[in-house]
């Protein structure tokens, strides 16, 4: 987005990857309980970055003439990449207290669930949606959200699982 620059949640977004990666470059590799710290900073660092990003393209939209279709391919691509990052910092952190978590989480390894039931994971995503239409949108009426599971995946017990991240 050219005019980036001119959004003070842009900058804040801007400032906090810049502070977290020159924390990630700072740190030394052979010291992980400092490197684990950092990564627990820079995820509760992170916490702030979507909202903020919200704002901002709600606020360029209406401001600075962008397109919905402009915001959503730039959103795409940066939300993508927070994705990537969330993932490999969570999976860090999931397998270095592993020890601490095999007696009360043992159908896991890491953040992966190896009995991961995704027609529960859309239902939980569904009723979070239905939420948010109606606190966020004030929409009155009843958001029908259908789930439909897939045949490629293990059924077992009837239903569908499949190890999930």
């Amino acid at each position: 987005l050219p005019s980036w620059r001119s959004s003070p949640e842009l900058l804040e977004v801007h400032s906090l990857y810049s502070h977290s990666f020159r924390d990630l470059r700072l740190v030394e590799p052979d010291d992980l309980t400092n490197f684990t710290s950092v990564i627990q900073s820079l995820k509760g660092r992170m916490k702030s970055v979507i909202p903020l990003l919200a704002t901002a393209m709600r606020k360029m939209q209406s401001a600075s003439g962008y397109n919905e279709k402009e915001i959503n391919e730039w959103l795409d691509t940066f939300l993508l990449s927070r994705v990537g990052t969330e993932m490999l910092t969570s999976q860090y952190i999931a397998c270095s207290q592993a020890g601490l978590d095999a007696a009360t989480r043992p159908r896991r390894g890491g953040i992966v669930d190896h009995q991961c039931d995704p027609a529960i994971i859309c239902d939980r995503a569904a009723t979070h949606v239905r939420k948010l239409c109606k606190s966020h949108y004030k929409m009155e009426q009843e958001l029908e959200i259908i789930i439909e599971s897939g045949v490629s995946c293990e059924i077992s017990g009837g239903r569908v699982r499949f190890p999930y991240v």
